[in-house]
């Protein structure tokens, strides 16, 4: 996995029908260009490692809420820890 970074609170993934790896990534703040390209670099690396997979597609959710799970797709592989 690729460095998280702090305002990162949650990470989904999941594989469209058509072979398209989508990851939608949660951050507490608007995500910079640094988060941006962080994330698209981790989705080009899943690409890289399974030919099968076509495309990939990054979508960003701006949320100060915990985890927002009903924005998410199933499969979340990041929860940052809250106290």
């Amino acid at each position: 996995m690729f460095n998280i970074r702090p305002s990162f609170v949650a990470i989904s993934v999941d594989l469209s029908d058509y072979n398209v790896f989508l990851m939608r990534v949660q951050l507490d703040i608007e995500p910079d260009e640094d988060d941006k390209d962080l994330c698209f670099a981790a989705a080009a690396e899943v690409c890289g490692d399974f030919v099968e997979i076509r495309n990939s597609e990054v979508t960003f959710i701006t949320s100060n809420l915990i985890c927002a799970v009903k924005d998410h797709f199933p499969a979340l592989v990041y929860a940052r820890a809250e106290n």
